[in-house]
């Protein structure tokens, strides 16, 4: 699935975006947004768990919230942010090593619809960050799914935009903190 196209405009919402209040003068540029959400989708190879990579410019003293909820039946969602020049599979700023954040617990593949949810993560570095949306294989049922994610913040903050879909994760494993 493709990344949502961004309207700009002050304190309207687009695309299921709300939109922070631009500058007055259309020659100045746009402060950003508070709110991202929208709708993905996995389509993973063969034993492999994979994730899409959004990438936000953050302010620094941002408190963001992150969650991806509504997981389609058949999927297990696993999540990761990381800090600016971090790469992917490094230290998950959500565990503080390299594996990713899974709190959901199920019996069965079916049983993990609800996603993962941090709130209150205070960004003490401005910078672009990365936030990783995995699909574990193992527990997964299929090679398909689909989810929806948020991402909330007391400052506005850029979507720079989707940067990898259905990549090969590079996390160690998972945990839950």
């Amino acid at each position: 699935m493709r990344f949502p196209s961004v309207v700009r405009a002050a304190g309207l919402g687009f695309s299921g975006l709300t939109l922070a209040c631009g500058a007055d003068d259309p020659g100045e540029p746009d402060d950003g947004v508070t709110r991202f959400d929208a709708n993905y989708g996995w389509t993973c190879a063969s034993s492999t768990n994979c994730q899409d990579v959004f990438d936000f410019g953050i302010a620094a003293g941002s408190v963001i919230t992150i969650r991806v909820n509504n997981v389609s039946s058949g999927s297990v969602s696993q999540l990761a942010l990381y800090a600016p020049g971090v790469a992917l599979g490094g230290v998950n700023l959500l565990t503080g090593n390299t594996n990713e954040l899974r709190c959901s617990a199920g019996s069965s593949c079916e049983a993990f619809t609800g996603g993962e949810q941090v709130s209150s993560y205070a960004v003490v570095t401005a910078g672009t960050y990365r936030i990783a949306v995995t699909r574990e294989w193992d527990t997964s049922c299929g090679s398909t799914g689909t989810y929806h994610i948020e991402l909330a913040s007391t400052k506005s903050f850029q979507i720079i935009g989707q940067t990898r879909e259905d990549a090969a994760s590079a996390a160690n494993g998972f945990e839950c903190q």
